[in-house]
C-alpha cells in the first residue's frame, strides 16, 4: 500500500482522548444508574460528576489550543447544560419521594 497517506492524529490529540474518556465514563454511569434504579438522578452525586467535569474542561482546553471556536462553543454548552442538570437532579429526586 505504498503511496497511501497515513492517518495523522491532530496536535494535542491526547486532550481530545481525555475529553471523550471523561464524558464517556459519565455517560456509562448515567446508563448504569438508569438501568439499576430507573432514574439518573443518583448519578448526579459522587465521582461520576467529576468525570463529567474533567471531560468537559479538557474538551474546552482542546478546543482552545486548536483554535476551534465551534468545539469550544459545543463544550461550553455541554458544561452549562450538564451543570444545570446536576444541580436540578436532587430536587427532582426529592419531588419523586413526595409522591
Amino acid at each position: 500500500m505504498p503511496g497511501w497517506p497515513l492517518i495523522v492524529p491532530p496536535p494535542f490529540w491526547w486532550l481530545l482522548a481525555l475529553s471523550c474518556l471523561g464524558q464517556g465514563i459519565w455517560a456509562f454511569c448515567l446508563g448504569l444508574a438508569a438501568l439499576r434504579r430507573g432514574s439518573t438522578a443518583h448519578a448526579a452525586h459522587g465521582s461520576a460528576v467529576w468525570f463529567f467535569r474533567f471531560g468537559t474542561l479538557t474538551g474546552l482546553v482542546y478546543g482552545w489550543v486548536q483554535s476551534d471556536a465551534v468545539f469550544v462553543l459545543g463544550q461550553a454548552c455541554v458544561l452549562l447544560l450538564g451543570e444545570r442538570w446536576i444541580r436540578a437532579a436532587p430536587e427532582r429526586e426529592d419531588q419523586g419521594k413526595e409522591r
